[in-house]
């Protein structure tokens, strides 16, 4: 083979690998361009962490309003409790002034001797149900005589039950809570009374 005709067969192998090359180029489309330069990059991490607080946190609210609707539903089936003491409504203010009258008269009837000539004030709470009866009585601030605080208590006792709600009150309270101070003296006429006006 002449000099000539190897280095044409070299020109020619050289100008099918431009060409072959040339043909390799031009089915790179932009997509396979930016295929290419993303196969590159580092994969990025992905932040597991902040997804799982999301979650604890989303956990954490659907727990919370659980609780939340279970309170509700507790305090839905608590008796509705009114405190009253020396301003109220007059709804209630005439069903007290009944229930104090009725605990006046048991006093002058039953005033136990062992309390003659001895004086004092007791503050109590009694806690009326619907209809009538009387559920507890707590001393808030004792006479500091024990047979001042016992009297108070079993005079209460004594006067209930009490009338049944007016329906006036009934409408939204199950329990009144009545406070009230009473007061022993040394007076024959006037031994026990009320601090409200009847």
């Amino acid at each position: 083979m002449s000099t000539r005709r190897c280095f044409l067969a070299i020109i020619t192998l050289v100008m099918l690998a431009l060409l072959s090359a040339a043909d390799s180029a031009d089915n790179l489309t932009p997509k396979n361009e930016a295929e290419i330069r993303k196969s590159n990059q580092p994969t990025p991490v992905i932040d597991t962490t902040n997804q799982k607080s999301i979650a604890d946190r989303e956990a954490k609210i659907r727990e919370l309003e659980a609780k939340i609707d279970k309170d509700l539903l507790l305090i839905q089936k608590r008796p509705r409790t009114r405190f009253v003491a020396h301003k109220m409504e007059p709804r209630f203010g005439n069903y007290v002034a009944q229930c104090l009258r009725k605990i006046l008269q048991v006093s002058a009837s039953s005033y136990p001797v062992e309390a003659n000539g001895i004086y004092g004030r007791v503050q109590l709470t009694m806690f009326i149900l619907a209809g009538g009866r009387v559920e507890k009585i707590e001393v808030n601030k004792s006479s500091g005589k024990k047979v001042l605080d016992e009297t108070a208590v079993r005079f209460i006792n004594l006067a209930a039950p009490f009338d049944q709600f007016p329906d006036d009150v009934l409408k939204d309270t199950d329990v009144l809570a009545v406070t009230r101070t009473f007061t022993f003296t040394t007076a024959d006429d006037k031994k026990f009374s009320s601090d409200a006006p009847l």
